[in-house]
């Protein structure tokens, strides 16, 4: 059996490679640079179009976030402008108030005394009252906020 040195390892490796794979070099490299320059744009647009997409997704769900915190719903926003009354005395036909929107939040269980549970029910409401001003020559609303606190009886087991 031979002995080989780590020198004359190298040497016969070297040699055997450069015989199998010599044709091959930098074949690859260029395969690959050609496969790039291929694909290139269609992959680009490709990601474009994504990124453009998440984005405009993205967008359209943060301004409706925004919007379901910032704007009342529809039952919680007064119908028309309230107006402030003039001063004047001779006020004429005053029309009884109208309820224009209302809503009730229950508050939840509470004890009235030591033994007694009830529901607190806040009641939110806006009449709205108008009259005729002839100093002004204007039909004039005033629109007043109530609120009242309900407590409903619970039956106690």
């Amino acid at each position: 059996m031979r002995t080989w040195t780590d020198h004359q390892i190298e040497d016969e490796l070297s040699r055997h490679f450069s015989a199998r794979l010599g044709l091959q070099v930098g074949r690859a490299a260029a395969y690959f640079e050609r496969s790039l320059a291929a694909n290139k744009p269609a992959r680009n647009r490709a990601a474009f179009l994504w990124t453009v997409g998440a984005g405009l997704v993205t967008a359209t769900a943060a301004a409706i976030a925004l919007a379901a915190t910032l704007i009342p719903p529809p039952a919680a926003r007064p119908h028309g402008p309230a107006v402030t009354p003039s001063a004047s005395p001779e006020v004429a036909s005053v029309e009884p108030s109208e309820v224009v929107w209302w809503r009730s939040l229950d508050e939840g269980t509470v004890l009235l005394d030591d033994h007694t549970p009830a529901r607190r029910v806040r009641r939110q409401i806006l009449e709205q009252v108008q009259w005729y001003d002839p100093r002004r020559g204007t039909q004039v609303e005033l629109t007043v906020p109530r609120e009242e606190v309900l407590f409903v009886n619970m039956e106690s087991y």
